[in-house]
């Protein structure tokens, strides 16, 4: 279905779904791609904004605010789209398209003696043609003597030269730590997390390397060309008449029609 037929709180649906859909790091430039399309202003900020704060807290980004490291997540999130910092005892929007603190405002939220304790890490790493995203969250359930520690460890990567391919995965850890004192819980927590990590990096290296490209081709949505060449998509263009937007995964064709290649 064309966009131009659609209602604006179809719209509205479709703009917010493919913006949610952008992986980490490129939310700007899907949102560039859907403004060539939509050729609205008001209605693209509004769905930009809202779509915006969703990314922040699904990829935790992170922000550097009074030299101390934030990471925007649905555990520091307030009404109104603001986010607050427990170290700088801040509020605050996020504005993701101009990469901006907004609103900034005192929050007064008083550290405990738990603070030490919360931790989530993530990784952003963009290529020309490839970007990834590595997320662990640690959650600690603090008992006297014996502490349970639950975690997920989160990775996602994004390659688009060749095909439009979409890799997520992810591995739960729960493990149990002995308590005697603050200082040797951290140091046992950094113990843990380093070797969970290490042994997932591992099994993730080794299960990508017996992927046979007969097994690749079997998980995509459709046989990659026989010839395994690279498409001339510039002499397609020409010829078709297309408009393209690769960062998006969509054609449009010359008579405004949708349709879908992502490999």
């Amino acid at each position: 279905m064309a966009l131009s037929v659609l209602s604006r709180k179809e719209k509205e649906r479709v703009i917010h779904r493919l913006l949610i859909q952008a992986p980490p790091g490129e939310f700007v430039n899907a949102f560039d791609d859907l403004c060539l399309l939509i050729r609205d202003e008001k209605l693209m900020h509004h769905q930009g904004e809202c779509a915006g704060h969703q990314h922040c807290q699904k990829y935790c980004v992170p922000l550097c605010i009074d030299g101390n490291q934030v990471l925007l997540s649905h555990h520091n999130v307030m009404g109104d789209y603001r986010f607050f910092d427990h170290q700088s005892k801040l509020s605050f929007k996020f504005d993701l398209l101009q990469n901006q603190l907004k609103d900034i405002k005192s929050h007064g939220i008083i550290r405990n003696e738990t603070e030490y304790l919360r931790a989530v890490i993530t990784n952003y790493e963009t290529g020309e043609c490839w970007n990834g995203l590595w997320k662990s969250k640690w959650i600690f359930q603090v008992n006297p003597f014996l502490t349970l520690v639950t975690g997920r460890i989160f990775v996602q990567a994004h390659f688009f030269r060749c095909v439009n391919l979409h890799i997520e995965i992810s591995k739960d850890v729960k493990e149990s730590l002995e308590v005697v004192n603050q200082a040797q819980l951290a140091l046992s927590f950094a113990r843990l997390v380093e070797e969970q990590e290490n042994k997932f990096q591992t099994a993730v290296l080794e299960e990508l390397q017996e992927l046979s490209s007969e097994v690749l081709k079997k998980i995509l949505r459709r046989d990659l060309p026989v010839t395994r060449t690279l498409i001339d998509w510039q002499r397609i263009l020409s010829d078709l008449n297309l408009v393209m937007y690769p960062k998006l995964g969509y054609v449009i064709y010359s008579r405004s029609v949708l349709c879908n290649w992502i490999i």
